[in-house]
């Protein structure tokens, strides 16, 4: 069956087969045999191929929040108004919170450029430390809140904008 969603404001096209137990997915021109168990509410050991992945999964409202090896994926279905804004453009120049927490560290100011997977500020949230990383290469715009400030879903933590 095949699926289309949005990882991380890009879209992402991939095929879900059943396979006795486990899904196979393809992506990119590679098969990977997938198995599940969540170990505990929110948490799931994904195996790959036989390689087990914790990973640790929250849905807030139509996203789908997923850490696994210290990166943060962001996954949504995608909609008429995402793709007519061009792909969800606007999702990759803002980092949100994942969910409601307690901005615990900003490593970020305007000016700063920030590569892909940098970790831009941290949130604890459900006791537990969560990275919030820059999706893309770029240059910071612009940051809002502070350290100790209660921060959610809805506010851009960081706000990127291309690089001259």
């Amino acid at each position: 069956m095949k699926r289309d969603l949005l990882l991380n404001g890009n879209p992402l096209t991939f095929t879900v087969a059943a396979n006795s137990g486990s899904q196979v997915l393809s992506y990119d021109g590679s098969d990977h045999v997938l198995e599940f168990t969540e170990s505990e509410p929110g948490v799931l050991v994904i195996r790959d191929n036989g390689k087990a992945y914790p990973a640790r999964v929250v849905r807030v409202k139509d996203m789908i929040h997923v850490w696994l090896n210290g990166r943060t994926f962001e996954f949504s279905i995608p909609t008429a108004d995402s793709e007519s804004a061009g792909g969800g453009e606007s999702s990759k120049d803002e980092i949100h919170a994942p969910m409601p927490g307690t901005l615990i560290k900003l490593a970020v100011k305007a000016g700063d450029a920030v590569e892909e997977g940098q970790t831009v500020a941290v949130v604890e949230a459900m006791k537990m430390e969560h990275n919030l990383r820059a999706t893309r290469a770029g240059v910071v715009d612009k940051t809002s809140g502070t350290v100790g400030q209660i921060v959610d879903t809805e506010t851009a933590i960081v706000s990127l904008v291309k690089e001259d």
